[in-house]
């Protein structure tokens, strides 16, 4: 559903890059573990910046929601993020799959 909702060339781009090689594989496979530490650097780069979109997500759809006199349609839409689904639970998971990419023992 999500890439339906892309435009032509967001959707390619990310076809591209998916159908290449996986840069993850490619540090493995180099034995260097300053790569690997670079790679992990990245990781957890990407990883803040996940947990901090959390949070601006968060408190910009709580507090709107909670507002005295909001919008009741709003509110409603507030407990779902993106396509319906609960955006907590999903930006959550998004960020826990981002952490799952670092490197052991770099």
């Amino acid at each position: 559903m999500f890439y339906q909702m892309l435009c032509p060339a967001h959707k390619d781009f990310i076809e591209t890059i998916q159908s290449g090689p996986s840069i993850k594989e490619y540090v493995l496979k180099q034995k260097c573990e300053k790569l690997r530490g670079r790679f992990n650097d990245t990781v957890k780069v990407l990883q803040d910046l996940r947990s901090y979109h959390l949070q601006i997500a968060a408190r910009y759809i709580i507090l709107e929601s909670n507002r005295k006199h909001r919008n009741k349609a709003f509110a409603n839409q507030a407990k779902a993020g993106t396509g319906g689904s609960d955006f907590m639970n999903f930006l959550k998971g998004i960020r826990d799959c981002t952490k799952d990419t670092l490197l052991e023992n770099a």
